[in-house]
């Protein structure tokens, strides 16, 4: 009977430096190989570099900084439109002030102009006024002193006829009561001067009474004197004859 077979597989180990091995890109073997798709990758990497990535970031500076100036140019026209801005502004308000301050001074002009007009108006109205009071005070004077004059004529004459008995005139007429002629005389005397001095009283009372540079208490006093003349002489006429 036969035997059977055994198959026998020798597995040898071998050295890893029998195989050349190790890590591949520190293979001494591989070295012009790795050199030449180093260059190749280079040269490859070089001109993509040169003809398209670094265009592109320079396209992207260039217009960075093209933005930044034209953004800077902007401001300074911004600047400069601002700085005409304020200064039009400060112009037309400095031109307001001075419009304003014209307009103020000719109204103020204006107002006084026609306050003195007004002013005027008013003065020579009232000098109109003054005048006409003066001339009718003084006719009303003239006249009050032609009533004072006839009236004190009028006085006179009555006094008189009633002290003597005579009616002054053009052709005196004489009625001598039954009485001594030197009691009339005596009498009549008396009489008339009281009359006199009352009518005089009388006309200082009115003269002073219109007159506007004496005293309030003037007229006063000569009216009281006037009434405690033509009083006594009253008295005198109406008492009983001795």
């Amino acid at each position: 009977m036969a035997e059977p077979a055994h198959s026998t597989t020798n597995t040898e180990h071998v050295p890893k430096s029998e195989h050349g091995g190790g890590f591949p890109p520190f293979d001494a073997h591989t070295f012009p190989s790795q050199l030449f798709w180093l260059v190749i990758a280079f040269v490859l990497l070089y001109a993509l570099m040169a003809k398209w990535a670094l265009p592109q970031v320079a396209r992207v500076i260039e217009n960075r900084q093209k933005r930044i100036a034209d953004d800077i140019a902007e401001a300074g026209r911004f600047k400069v439109q601002s700085d005409e801005a304020v200064a039009a502004y400060e112009k037309a308000l400095a031109d307001a002030r001075a419009r304003a301050q014209t307009i103020a001074n000719e109204t103020r002009e204006k107002q006084a102009a026609e306050a003195e007009a007004t002013r005027k108006r008013l003065e020579d109205a009232l000098n109109v006024k003054l005048a006409d009071a003066e001339k009718s005070i003084s006719a009303t004077k003239q006249a009050a002193m032609s009533n004072v004059r006839g009236i004190a004529e009028d006085a006179t004459r009555a006094i008189v006829e009633r002290l003597i008995g005579a009616r002054p005139g053009q052709k005196l007429e004489v009625n001598f009561r039954a009485t001594t002629l030197e009691t009339t005389i005596r009498r009549a005397g008396r009489r008339l001067a009281l009359g006199l001095t009352a009518g005089a009283a009388i006309l200082a009372t009115s003269l002073t009474a219109l007159s506007t540079r004496v005293a309030a208490w003037v007229p006063t006093a000569f009216g009281i004197l006037a009434g405690a003349l033509t009083l006594g002489l009253l008295v005198d006429l109406l008492r009983r004859r001795d």
